[in-house]
């Protein structure tokens, strides 16, 4: 069973939110004081949706032993090659697809080499320089 660990982005600050600032819960009575942002995904998932993007651990890490987050900007090293695309959610089954420009709807597992270059919020123009 891989970890279930979620990141959030906060558009208005441009930036990660790190450990203490961000709660996400099922029960925002059970809310710790230090956390500046809680995120109740249960009762209202869309309150916060303009400002948040919450982002799924896949359960993989690339070859430096990074965890790989949806939205993050990959190298992909394929048998011809190597591409670099971005990290998306796919379905309920929890499975992640690497989005490349030739490789659209890749599923990843853990035999795949990857290697974190980015995220889309930060450093789109990855994206824009691997697709010219």
């Amino acid at each position: 069973m891989r970890e279930i660990l979620f990141r959030a982005y906060d558009k208005g600050r441009k930036e990660y939110l790190s450990d203490g600032h961000l709660f996400i819960t099922i029960n925002k009575d059970n809310r710790p004081n230090k956390s500046e942002v809680c995120l109740d995904v249960i009762s209202n998932a869309d309150k916060h949706k303009d400002r948040f993007t919450i982002e799924q651990y896949t359960g993989l890490t690339d070859k430096k032993g990074n965890k790989i987050f949806e939205g993050d900007i990959v190298k992909v090293f394929l048998k011809d090659g190597v591409e670099t695309g971005y990290i998306r959610y796919r379905d309920a089954g929890c499975r992640f697809q690497f989005i490349g420009e030739y490789s659209i709807g890749y599923n990843i597992d853990n035999t795949t080499d990857f290697e974190i270059v980015g995220n889309i919020h930060d450093n789109s123009e990855l994206l824009e320089e691997s697709h010219k």
